[in-house]
């Protein structure tokens, strides 16, 4: 294999669930998945022949956790980012979810994990300025690719301006966002 090809950008999408208003679902991902195995990430992955970003967040969410599309509203598009190791772009979507029954695939799904929004602010730790978050939790430390989405999007949330109009993050989480403002005396 050429070293160009070898460094070669895999794409890649995947969804950030909000759950219950206030919570972020996440995965921890199967010890036998030959890629990011035993990690805790969102709901996603590698984009098939044709596809696009959405469709394949979609899709590889429906096989990760058994939720059909139609109960998958997406919000937004987030910030991308790539992976340094395995060199994945990786676009993420924020999504509220229409359904609590989930049937994780457990070739691909060790369990499903929720974390409260604030526990998630309270905890982050900054490795380098800008560039690499870690969020030590129960579970596991979220690293990586997950976690520079994660802080991208808790970014967002803390630095709303007082009085200024939400953008659609905020629709989704008014009761967060209200709590943000209570916590930062705005």
């Amino acid at each position: 294999m050429e070293a160009d090809e070898k460094r070669k950008k895999k794409e890649a999408a995947v969804i950030v669930p909000i759950v219950n208003g206030d919570s972020i679902l996440f995965i921890k991902r199967s010890r036998n998945l030959k890629h990011h195995s035993g990690e805790i990430s969102f709901p996603g992955g590698q984009l098939e022949e044709g596809e696009d970003y959405r469709d394949a967040a979609l899709r590889e969410t429906r096989e990760e956790l058994g939720i059909e599309p139609e109960s998958i509203e997406i919000i937004q598009e987030l910030p991308d980012v790539i992976t340094m190791r395995t060199n994945y772009h990786v676009v993420p979507f924020l999504a509220r979810l229409g359904t609590t029954h989930l049937k994780p695939n457990p070739d691909e799904v060790e369990r499903i994990i929720v974390y409260r929004i604030r526990d998630l602010m309270e905890v982050e730790r900054c490795i380098i300025p800008g560039f690499y978050y870690i969020y030590p939790m129960p579970e596991g430390v979220i690293w990586g690719a997950t976690a520079r989405i994660l802080h991208n999007l808790l970014r967002r949330m803390k630095s709303m301006p007082p009085g200024g109009k939400p953008d659609r993050v905020f629709e989704v989480l008014p009761s967060l966002s209200e709590e943000v403002f209570e916590k930062k005396g705005l």
